[in-house]
């Protein structure tokens, strides 16, 4: 990725007169901007390939937003997180596309609720879950973990419009995408991340 972003930092360094602090920066933009573009792409042609775009979207957004505010566990490699962060949209909307409507309305109530008292007491306990690429300071902790809890509660709105208007694939999508955040902040949630971050290493040492 550095190949493709370094020469147009350069551009613009040379084009701006941009000292090496600014330059830098221009870079991590671009490579961020490069990121969402991959994430965003491979979303939609996972979800797009299993028919679920609408689902997959949902999920990916809602648990976006809240990740957005509360942080949580990364991956060792931008390419897995998008990997990642493909998959498991894609696995929700399918999940909620095909099992949202076979779930009767007062199991689909019960799960809201679940959700809801899960999230608030998750994101209560944990957030913001703080990574040592992105610390946070001190002072902040308690803004996101209020942002966080809102957030959740918030969920309940568009929650009760899919309800509502018949639409139990976009709701089940949208809480497991919620849900799925939470558990990022969580031990157990780092742990899995961890343990994928260093699965490839760990099947090349016992290879070798």
């Amino acid at each position: 990725m550095q190949r493709w972003v370094q020469p147009i930092a350069l551009w613009f360094k040379d084009q701006l007169g941009l000292d090496e602090e600014k330059t830098e920066v221009v870079a991590y933009a671009l490579t961020s901007l490069f990121l969402i573009f991959v994430d965003l792409a491979l979303l939609v042609v996972v979800c797009g390939l299993l028919g679920v775009l609408k689902e997959g979207l949902i999920a990916a957004c809602t648990g976006a937003l809240l990740r957005s505010v509360t942080g949580g566990a990364h991956l060792s490699s931008p390419w897995r997180c998008a990997v990642l962060s493909a998959l498991l949209p894609g696995f929700f909307g399918y999940l909620g596309k095909y099992a949202g409507p076979l779930l009767a309305p007062e199991v689909l109530l019960i799960l809201l609720l679940s959700v809801l008292i899960w999230g608030v007491i998750i994101v209560n306990k944990y957030a913001p879950a703080e990574v040592k690429e992105r610390p946070i300071r001190p002072e902040k902790r308690g803004f996101y973990r209020k942002a966080g809890i809102l957030l959740v509660l918030f969920w309940a709105i568009p929650a009760f419009f899919f309800l509502s208007t018949n639409r139990p694939a976009l709701f089940l999508a949208g809480s497991c995408g919620l849900w799925w955040q939470t558990v990022t902040l969580t031990p157990p949630g780092f742990a899995i991340y961890r343990y994928l971050s260093e699965w490839r290493l760990k099947r090349k040492e016992a290879k070798g």
